[in-house]
């Protein structure tokens, strides 16, 4: 279907950039320590987002909960599941945007 579909397409140019990158030797280091820093940004930034709003995006985007049944973990409404979501993403993607400027 949907992932057999995916492999029957030609790889665009980016895609077959990351395959090289990916199977080359000499480049896996620089790409290891690339994760490692990056997985730093992502800790710090989970760090820095308000416990109500953390705990939602680890269950919903981390844990691939659905709403209804991270609500039934936090003991929140669907609706409260959804707006901390909402909340959390965007406090995530701010502070990553000035974590990534620090970087660059």
């Amino acid at each position: 279907n949907a992932a057999r579909d995916r492999r029957r397409r030609p790889l665009t140019g980016v895609e077959e950039e990351v395959i090289q990158q990916v199977s080359d030797p000499s480049l896996r280091p620089r790409l290891a320590a690339q994760r490692r820093e990056l997985e730093g940004v992502v800790s710090r930034i989970l760090e820095s987002i308000p416990a109500r709003y953390r705990e939602v995006l680890l269950l919903c985007d981390l844990q691939d909960l659905s709403y209804d049944e991270a609500a039934r973990v936090l003991g929140i409404s669907r609706g409260s599941v959804g707006v901390r979501l909402y909340r959390a993403r965007r406090l995530a993607a701010r502070k990553f945007g000035r974590e990534r400027y620090r970087w660059e």
